[in-house]
């Protein structure tokens, strides 16, 4: 099947995977609901992060829309936080369990997805202190009082190591969704339970196309705004 047959197919069963929870009867499926959940986040995000190259006010407009949000907000914050904690300690156990770093058996195949999910839990960590709980500036635009988050990005990405730092990370992450999601899409306990096998070469390169969007994505943000200051 194309991919254009098989996105209405795809997003049917991811809609299926959502509306259940991160939290599996086993840790094979609460890794790839996990996965999945992210996965959606990731995408709104990077691409949220895009109205940067509208306008500084646009940027901020985005992010305020966001905290407009009160409670509702912190509700998503928090699964938000549970699904990367799922996602995170499940891996480990299940690479562990599997022995997937054993030197003795070690395999790049194998143990690339938690040694790229390690780096990425180290950036989540950088990156939710330096934006979600960094300096708090305020801007007025239209006459309302909003975090000036665009301040705080150009002054994170003003230094150039921090830029480069960035971009590796979001290639390795970009690299995590390609390895990731060929798992997920093909496993019965993930994706491939709810999709036809035929439609599975097809729902694969659809998530390859996303990784790629996705990563181009995230880089744009860092080096367009370091190219403004």
């Amino acid at each position: 099947m194309d991919a254009l047959s098989t996105l209405p197919a795809l997003l049917l069963a991811m809609l299926k995977t959502l509306g259940g929870s991160i939290f599996a009867s086993s840790a094979r499926a609460a890794i790839s609901s996990s996965a999945t959940f992210l996965i959606v986040f990731i995408v709104v995000h990077a691409f949220g992060n895009l109205t940067a190259l509208v306008s500084g006010d646009a940027f901020n407009r985005y992010g305020h829309k966001l905290h407009s949000l009160g409670t509702m907000l912190f509700v998503i914050e928090a699964y938000l936080f549970a699904g990367f904690a799922v996602h995170s300690a499940v891996g480990i156990y299940l690479t562990l369990k599997d022995g997937k770093l054993s030197l003795k058996r070690f395999s790049w195949t194998q143990a690339r997805l938690a040694l790229s999910g390690s780096v990425l839990l180290a950036f989540v960590v950088i990156h939710v202190r330096t934006f979600r709980f960094g300096p708090w500036y305020t801007t007025i635009i239209d006459g309302v009082e909003m975090r000036d988050i665009w301040r705080l990005q150009k002054e994170v990405f003003s230094s150039l190591p921090v830029v480069v730092w960035y971009i590796v990370a979001v290639v390795i992450l970009g690299a995590h969704l390609f390895w990731g999601w060929q798992k997920t899409v093909r496993k019965p306990q993930g994706l491939g339970g709810k999709l036809p096998k035929k439609s599975q070469d097809a729902a694969v390169l659809i998530g390859n196309a996303m990784a790629v969007a996705v990563t181009a994505a995230f880089i744009v943000a860092p080096v367009y705004t370091f190219a403004q200051v």
